[in-house]
């Protein structure tokens, strides 16, 4: 956990990273709109520099909040327009009960060292009938299962602290960054239904989502015309979205 939370908070977000992230936001958004509130307040869990948040505070007429460890993320999304802070994900969220009208958080949960305290921390600030929304990677996503079937290592594990490319062979090649990127706990569909509902959360639906990368231009377009596709199944996604709710 240590370790973790040391390389978030060092972690340095960039206004101008020089990826572009429209199609995937653009297909999150898509997706999520219609479970968003038009008004109330919002929290992004790990905001980050807050992209997603901005897109939500465009959409909706609501009041948006975000936290994230990371100094320079906070920096970054409050220049952006949300009211954003510094908060470590593991310990107790700085905000009374039944505060929200919906929380949501994308490429965080799988981050964080104590998933049940988040999810309880969420129901906790969570207005009755609220809604909660969940982005993260799918363990069990497309490539994965091929990938697993040759003896490679599955996308999103990590072997260690300091690489994400360990065991993934013919693979390293043709990864831009072999920076670990920190992540915990991995989730596929059943295993995210399942903590979520353990929570007390009433599943209401779980999408897939599709999120490119920067492949050769040889595989970019195959891949990703496979991954839009799996992106219909969520179990076999690359990324799975999750819509729950807190009872009334």
């Amino acid at each position: 956990m240590k370790m973790n939370q040391q390389y978030m908070k060092k972690y340095h977000y960039k206004k101008n990273s020089g990826i572009d992230y429209s199609a995937s936001l653009g297909h999150r958004m898509n997706i999520i709109a219609p479970y968003l509130p038009k008004k109330g307040k919002i929290l992004e869990l790990g905001c980050g520099e807050g992209l997603l948040s901005q897109s939500v505070q465009q959409k909706t007429g609501a009041d948006v909040f975000g936290v994230d460890i990371s100094s320079s993320g906070v920096n970054l999304a409050i220049k952006r327009g949300i009211t954003a802070s510094i908060a470590d994900l593991n310990k107790r969220l700085p905000f009374p009960d039944s505060y929200f009208d919906l929380i949501f958080s994308d490429q965080v949960l799988e981050h964080v060292y104590n998933t049940d305290f988040l999810l309880s921390e969420t129901y906790r600030i969570l207005k009755p009938g609220g809604i909660m929304i969940i982005i993260t990677p799918n363990l069990s996503f497309w490539l994965n299962r091929i990938l697993f079937l040759f003896g490679v290592y599955p996308m999103f594990l990590e072997a260690g602290e300091h690489s994400k490319t360990y065991g993934t062979m013919f693979l390293k090649k043709y990864m831009q960054e072999d920076q670990a990127m920190g992540h915990i706990h991995v989730f596929n569909k059943p295993a995210l239904e399942d903590i979520v509902l353990a929570h007390k959360f009433t599943l209401i639906r779980v999408f897939g989502s599709p999120l490119s990368w920067h492949l050769p231009e040889l595989f970019r377009m195959p891949y990703n015309m496979l991954d839009r596709f799996f992106a219909l199944f969520p179990s076999l996604a690359r990324d799975i979205i999750l819509i729950g709710m807190k009872h009334k």
